[in-house]
């Protein structure tokens, strides 16, 4: 269904998501005569080449420092500060560099590497607000950054903290635990990654099919249709 011109750029994304560089691709494409993100059938592999990098580099840094942990702690911590004071930074001069490039989203990584480092090393205090202020820090990041430009910057410590907060929490018997141990949310869990690889090409052919929104029934079929593809990749 795609025109020759964007057929052959979504030639150019899958090879790159293929070795892991999808982020790199995006971010050299990002300008002035870029097209929307709504034609872009796998913009959402960037986050997935961020991820792999940091699994490619992490390794290697452990390797290296191997018999000296408290080396291996101080460069994981002073790589978490660079990363997140880099990020704001350059959020301000170059989003695109800030929001696809990975020394900018390594903090947002790390953040859970020391949550599981840190935690093994200290008990961390359990308390039913520590959960409920980490649920509403997420809830606050969907429904109050703003996008565009100013992001990531320093608006992404909001659902970074919470998430922190949630899974740091996540023993403790309250309700916000309870809800979200429930079969609803461990479902969703259970065929989240399968379903944050189909949800986008989903959205993007819909889209480019319909040429815009069409109405809220048929948008809730075409969710319906990524919850099904996700689930049937799951399995």
């Amino acid at each position: 269904v795609l025109l020759p011109f964007e057929f052959r750029e979504f030639g150019k994304s899958l090879i790159a998501a293929t070795v892991y560089l999808s982020n790199v691709n995006f971010y050299r494409e990002a300008g002035y005569f870029d097209t929307v993100s709504e034609d872009k059938v796998l913009l959402h592999t960037w986050s997935l080449s961020v991820e792999e990098q940091f699994y490619i580099v992490l390794p290697v840094l452990m390797v290296l420092l191997l018999r000296r942990s408290f080396g291996l702690r101080a460069l994981l911590w002073l790589s978490f500060a660079a990363s997140l004071i880099a990020c704001i930074w350059i959020t301000q001069r170059s989003q695109p560099a800030a929001f696809y490039l990975f020394p900018f989203r390594a903090w947002e990584l790390l953040a859970g590497v020391l949550l599981a480092i840190e935690g093994q090393r200290r008990v961390v205090p359990q308390a039913g607000a520590v959960s409920f202020l980490g649920l509403l820090l997420v809830l606050g990041g969907i429904f109050l950054i703003p996008a565009g430009a100013q992001f990531p910057g320093w608006h992404a410590i909001i659902p970074v903290l919470g998430t922190v907060f949630l899974i740091a929490n996540g023993q403790h018997e309250n309700p916000i635990n309870r809800v979200l141990s429930s079969p609803v949310p461990v479902g969703i869990g259970l065929i989240s990654y399968s379903l944050y690889l189909w949800h986008w090409p989903v959205y993007t052919l819909r889209v480019y099919l319909r040429d815009g929104y069409a109405n809220i029934v048929a948008s809730l079929g075409w969710m319906g249709l990524s919850i099904a593809l996700g689930w049937l990749s799951w399995r």
